[in-house]
């Protein structure tokens, strides 16, 4: 580096020609006079002595008030030869000066101008390496933080099953998002509207360290889904203040506030509150809360109507059971009881969970085949004939077609065919024995006899 007054500094290892420079009076008077033709000749090769070239490195852009230029010394062949070298070693010993330095590796003066445009080159390529250092660094931040928002984007996509309780999927969707966005605290606020979402109708959901109960979130999340207008789009509110929300600046400095909505309905308000690195809220993290929100919706919608076909599978099992229950008083509460019976029994015999269900609701419509056999059997108060049991012995068969031509019903089928088979083979209607029998068949039987047995039939 140079400056105006000829002033020289030299960057990294210093060899015996830039000590001699540097320490050279006449030098400084040279690139003084010369300073002019070095500032408007960047990248070309300036004559400062016979034999010794200043090459002016071209700046990427010049600073405000900076004066000095970036130079690179070449010293060709010539100049131990000349008078300005021998001036420059008249305190020391010329012959031992010299032979520090390798005039064999000096270029030819012909040979200057070529290198002065490969020194200008590799000025060049080094910037556009530093950039592209600058460049691929920035990258690979914003991939690993896209690395991070696509996990937790898929993370909380496999959790978002309809028939996994509600409560536990919400409040891991906030952890997740908390930690991801790193913010100290966030909340969750769904609105009492929400009639099918028992669990958690009116529910808030808070994670981090809020410095403040339940109950005060709550009364904040509650003020955000009530405002007027209401929220419809992500906000980053840099002063809580301006929200007007009582006790929220003790909470928070800036705050990050996402709506829920589903078909322009608004379903709950998701606020978190304060960068734990102190930083401000950016657009990409607002944006990724604004995402996980549109998929927090469509998965609490979803949870609704799988609970209302849920209400509507049980309703059509509970008519099927009081349409044999009007057609046989006789047998009023029973299948009712079968079906606890079974869950009881299913669960003893720790049988899987989605069993223990199926075996209940078989048992609810275990009998629904008696549809099919006529009222005057089935209300006989006398022992019935051989062809009149030979009607009664078709109802397994009977309830089985007409549950096997309903999909959701299908898997109700064997407990409601087989469970008048008996381990011994003895029973109806396939004469199965033992482990022929399928366990659904099994568990309804068992439950079948006791409640025929226990009641007053």
């Amino acid at each position: 580096m140079i400056g105006p007054e000829g002033n020289l500094t030299i960057q990294g290892a210093i060899g015996p020609l830039e000590q001699l420079l540097l320490e050279s009076p006449a030098f400084v008077v040279a690139v003084r006079q010369r300073f002019g033709d070095l500032r408007d000749s960047p990248g070309r090769a300036v004559a400062v002595w016979p034999g010794l070239w200043l090459i002016p490195l071209q700046a990427q852009r010049r600073l405000i008030g900076q004066a000095g230029l970036s130079v690179t010394i070449l010293a060709s062949r010539q100049f131990p030869e000349s008078e300005q070298f021998q001036l420059l070693c008249q305190q020391r010993d010329l012959q031992a000066t010299r032979g520090r330095i390798d005039v064999e590796g000096l270029p030819d003066e012909s040979q200057i101008p070529r290198l002065a445009a490969v020194v200008e080159q590799m000025r060049h390529d080094l910037i556009e390496f530093d950039a592209r250092s600058v460049e691929v660094s920035s990258l690979s931040v914003a991939l690993a933080k896209s690395y991070e928002e696509l996990s937790l984007l898929y993370k909380l996509s496999c959790s978002m099953v309809v028939n996994r309780p509600s409560a536990d999927f919400l409040d891991e969707a906030c952890s997740e998002l908390q930690q991801v966005v790193s913010m100290r605290w966030m909340a969750l606020q769904l609105t009492d509207e929400m009639a099918h979402f028992d669990d958690c109708c009116g529910g808030t959901f808070v994670v981090g360290q809020a410095d403040a109960d339940l109950q005060t979130i709550r009364g904040i999340g509650r003020q955000l889904l009530n405002r007027r207008p209401p929220i419809c789009q992500t906000l980053v509110v840099e002063n809580p203040d301006q929200l007007e929300i009582d006790g929220l600046r003790d909470l928070a400095s800036n705050l990050l506030v996402v709506p829920l909505q589903f078909e322009g309905q608004l379903v709950g308000i998701l606020f978190g509150a304060d960068k734990l690195d102190s930083a401000h809220i950016t657009s990409m993290e607002a944006k990724l809360c604004s995402s996980l929100a549109n998929g927090l919706a469509v998965a609490l919608h979803n949870v609704i109507l799988y609970e209302d076909m849920q209400s509507m599978f049980m309703g059509t099992l509970r008519a099927l059971t009081r349409s044999i229950d009007v057609k046989d008083s006789y047998t009023l509460g029973h299948s009712e009881r079968v079906a606890m019976l079974s869950r009881q029994i299913a669960q003893a015999a720790q049988l899987d969970d989605h069993l223990v269900e199926r075996a209940y609701l078989a048992g609810l419509v275990h009998d629904v085949g008696k549809i099919g056999v006529p009222e005057a059997v089935l209300t006989k108060p006398d022992l019935l004939r051989p062809d009149e049991f030979a009607l009664v012995k078709q109802h397994p068969d009977i309830g089985a077609r007409i549950l096997g031509d309903i999909r959701p019903m299908r898997e109700l089928v064997p407990g409601v065919l087989y469970h008048h088979e008996r381990w011994d083979g003895q029973g109806y209607p396939g004469s199965l024995a033992g482990e022929e029998i399928p366990v659904l068949g099994r568990v309804i039987a068992l439950a079948d006899a006791f409640d025929a047995m226990s009641s007053n039939r």
